[in-house]
């Protein structure tokens, strides 16, 4: 009796996990996939076609390119084009300028928009419902009216004719602080509501945890 009152039944380890395993895809399913890139192929040639044509019609000599009709093949390729266009025209500083106002404007879109949609995802205080709807309702307003009331404001402040008559308009975007509020409104609360009892500000929380999170938007 003592005996079998103090016998155990004989623990098993578990199975090893066979990590050699991988999952496959049924036939009919890759069979579908390709079937829809074969489809996809044509498509994608004929979309290409004009961006070919606009690459040959640059190396087409100048007596043949508003000869009618057209020819899609040129006679002979020449370069002519592009040193005309690098001696006669400052096209590098123009690039260069479309490279900081884009480079520009997407750091200022990233920082100020994650900024203003988190802050009326999250933040509460008076007549936030009322700025975000006025804000968004800004979005009905054609640009062609704010043209002449930003050429006037830029003109008064000095800054036609530089860069940052370029660059301030597109700093941040009605659209792009619409994206973020929703974006994170649909971050659960709890991942804050942590931070903020291990003793993380709320700037901190921002940029250590939710930040991070925004990358898909």
């Amino acid at each position: 009796m003592t005996a079998l009152i103090g016998h155990r039944p004989p623990q098993h380890s578990p199975a090893p996990l066979d990590t050699t395993r991988t999952l496959t895809v049924p036939k009919h399913k890759r069979r579908r996939h390709s079937w829809i890139h074969l489809l996809l192929v044509p498509v994608a040639l004929v979309f290409s076609v004009p961006f070919l044509q606009m690459f040959l019609t640059s190396l087409t000599p100048e007596s043949e390119i508003n000869k009618f009709p057209p020819s899609f093949i040129p006679s002979h390729l020449t370069f002519a084009g592009y040193a005309k266009l690098f001696e006669q025209s400052d096209i590098l500083l123009w690039l260069g300028n479309s490279v900081i106002v884009s480079a520009v404007g997407i750091a200022s879109h990233i920082v100020l928009c994650s900024l203003a949609g988190y802050g009326f995802a999250r933040l509460t205080f008076a007549g936030r419902n009322v700025s975000f709807l006025l804000i968004i309702a800004t979005i009905m307003i054609p640009t062609q009216l704010l043209m002449v009331p930003t050429y006037v404001m830029f003109a008064r402040v000095g800054i036609i004719d530089t860069l940052m008559s370029a660059i301030v308009p597109w700093l941040a975007s009605v659209f792009g602080i619409f994206l973020m509020r929703q974006f994170f409104m649909s971050l659960p609360v709890e991942l804050e509501e942590a931070a903020l009892l291990d003793g993380c500000s709320r700037i901190g929380t921002f940029w250590r945890i939710i930040f991070p999170l925004a990358r898909p938007a």
